[in-house]
């Protein structure tokens, strides 16, 4: 099923609110830095295209516009927000602007670089952007505009004016010294240029604007995933693809691929895959957990976790990932046609939710959420990330028709305020909870302190920011509150399902690799895959995250599952059954945040079952599965209550 885009361009977006709501009136900060007013004009000298990580140098011919530049007014090249740069994983672009013999460079070729003063910023100093003063802090997140490209070089002119026409070289890296692009493929990846025409320090976008495509890298590897649960004999789909290294689709790739179980077992072969991708139907006979293994022109890979069995349980595995980012905010990719086109196709999800900052955009999210839902086989929810003050909160909503936020919170309690007073009081459905909230930032009651279960039922512990569990966990957060942290909640007494997301900035849920670490997956267990049974599921706890390779996790303890409360006389019976996309895996059961058993396996299997001595009245266990290759998992707490 291919869906064809019927949204505007992010620009066209902007320039149409603009002229309908009067410019500064909705968004006062666009026009400013948006509508072209920076003179000039630039283009791509080379290369001709960008490749996922591979060494490059870019060179961009600026041409000065008809007022020419004088002294102390200078030129800006931006890299986009979600654009990292010399490292495959990163929080910012690493570049330096003072030695052009030097690695990481970016900066003025030639002789007129001893004309300028140039300087890379992270993020650029707020008074050049040109932002309107009031309103909301991120109200310029969408479009070509500073704040978006707030990775830049500012070249300053020191003493010769810049002539009108007068052509300037700019460079992203030298061949001496090659720069690093991102490792995520991106079509149009655009290069930001603003203009001080004028001297007075602030820049304005000149309109039009360099792309290139960045392309996945050299075939390295393949990759299939299906839905988890599957009943053995019975004919399923399966997604076979070739990755890059960086987990894009090698797009380059064409071939013939052989299918086996993990017993060798020749279940299909010359599978044909074109230009990276295929889908075929295959079954499995027997009964167990099936990582298949894959071959072909000299690529091998195997499976996620595939669970086979005689007859189908009661409820079944599905996986999604339930935060990302396009061009419509602060991400990269076009728009959410783009977003959930790969997210079903190229990831091969079972659900999906974009949550673009703000709103600009909201009557085509509406949309594109009603023309990608398809029961039994992709479930899309609408949503946003609202708020970033006190830091960020998700909201999603049963009703594909519900509103946008009201306005702009601030304050982590505004945030419950309006759950009720706009969604839950007006009859709507709404979920939320907490993304990064172990950042040592923001208000100190965010988000446990003022924690409202009305409508915040999950904390998503694990993205390409990093983990929130507890303080010191693996590939945390570059900083870490300990009263935060995941733990920190259990033990203040809230209740909440976890689940992982990636926050894709690069529109590719459910495969991104960005930013510090590989995106988070939330993993649903359901009857069916239908909007209602998903929103139940999320609703009652019912969800375990992962980071990014799909674990089957199994957990109940009395017999109930995971994200129930039982009560018990002294001891309860816990089982579990742990299957890993990897050989080498650790599962520790977690007692009252601390670890109360361990199990180890070299064939990815865990099983579990004993009785465990209640310690007093109140108690939680979770699972953390820990695999060789770094990859975790976690379940949903199962509360235990001694009677």
């Amino acid at each position: 099923m291919k869906n064809k885009s019927n949204s505007i361009s992010r620009r066209n977006f902007i320039k149409h609110s603009l002229a309908a709501a009067g410019v500064g009136m909705v968004f006062p900060y666009e026009a400013l830095s948006f509508d072209g007013k920076g003179q000039g004009s630039a283009r791509i000298v080379k290369p001709s295209i960008l490749h996922a990580g591979e060494n490059t140098q870019v060179v961009i011919e600026f041409t000065v516009g008809k007022d020419g530049i004088p002294a102390g007014g200078g030129i800006w090249l931006g890299l986009h927000h979600a654009a990292i740069w010399n490292s495959d994983f990163g929080f910012w672009s690493s570049f330096q602007a003072e030695n052009p013999k030097g690695p990481k460079f970016i900066g003025i070729l030639g002789d007129d670089r001893a004309n300028f003063d140039c300087k890379w910023y992270g993020w650029a100093p707020q008074e050049s952007m040109n932002r309107a003063p009031g309103g909301p802090p991120a109200n310029d997140w969408t479009g070509s505009t500073p704040l978006t490209y707030h990775q830049c070089l500012q070249a300053k002119v020191k003493d010769t004016p810049l002539k009108p026409g007068q052509k300037i070289m700019l460079t992203i890296g030298t061949r001496e010294h090659p720069a690093v692009p991102p490792i995520a493929a991106d079509k149009d990846h655009e290069f930001f240029i603003a203009v001080d025409h004028d001297g007075d320090g602030v820049f304005n976008g000149i309109g039009e604007y360099p792309k290139l495509d960045v392309k996945a890298s050299k075939p390295d590897h393949l990759y299939a995933s299906a839905q988890m649960t599957q009943q053995a004999g019975r004919p399923f789909e399966l997604m076979v693809k070739a990755e890059d290294k960086y987990y894009n689709t090698a797009t380059s790739f064409s071939g013939t691929v052989n299918i086996k179980t993990e017993q060798g077992e020749l279940l299909l072969e010359g599978v044909k895959i074109v230009s990276g991708l295929a889908r075929v139907k295959i079954s499995v006979p027997h009964a167990g957990p099936q990582r298949l293994a894959l071959t072909g022109q000299g690529l091998k890979g195997r499976s996620e976790p595939i669970m086979v069995f005689d007859k189908m349980p009661e409820n079944r595995i599905f996986y999604g990932d339930m935060h990302g980012h396009t061009m419509v905010s602060d991400g990269c990719g076009k728009d959410a046609w783009e977003y959930y086109s790969f997210g079903r196709d190229e990831a091969n999800l079972d659900v999906c939710a974009l949550t673009d900052h703000w709103h600009y955009d909201w009557p085509h999210m509406q949309k594109a959420v009603k023309e990608f839902n398809e029961p039994g086989r992709f479930i899309v929810f609408l949503g946003e990330e609202a708020g970033t003050n006190f830091d960020h909160v998700n909201l999603y909503f049963l009703d594909d028709d519900a509103p946008h936020t009201d306005y702009y919170m601030n304050k982590y309690a505004q945030c419950n305020k309006l759950a009720h007073e706009q969604y839950i009081d007006n009859g709507y459905k709404v979920i939320g909870g907490p993304h990064h909230f172990a950042f040592d930032r923001g208000e100190k009651t965010y988000p446990w302190g003022e924690w409202d279960p009305a409508y915040a039922r999950f904390a998503e512990i694990v993205s390409n920011h990093g983990t929130s569990e507890y303080d010191g966990n693996p590939n945390p957060l570059h900083t870490t509150d300990p009263e935060k942290t995941m733990q920190a909640g259990l033990a203040k007494g809230c209740r909440f399902g976890v689940i992982g997301s990636s926050d894709t900035h690069v529109s590719k849920p459910g495969r991104s690799c960005w930013l510090m670490y590989k995106g988070g997956l939330a993993a649903f267990v359901a009857p069916e895959l239908t909007k209602k049974a998903i929103w139940d599921a999320w609703w009652n706890y019912r969800v375990y995250a992962a980071e990014f390779d799909r674990l089957y996790i199994d957990f109940s303890i009395n017999g109930d599952m995971m994200g129930s409360e039982v009560e018990a006389v002294g001891s309860c019976e816990i089982k579990y059954r742990v299957v890993g996309a990897d050989d080498g895996i650790e599962v520790f059961l977690i007692k009252n945040n601390q670890i109360c058993r361990s199990d180890k396996a070299d064939n990815g299997i865990v099983n579990v079952s004993f009785t465990d001595e209640l310690d007093k009245d109140d108690n939680f266990y979770y699972l953390r599965a820990v695999q060789a290759n770094g990859q975790r998992a976690w379940s949903t707490p199962v509360w235990v209550k001694s009677v």
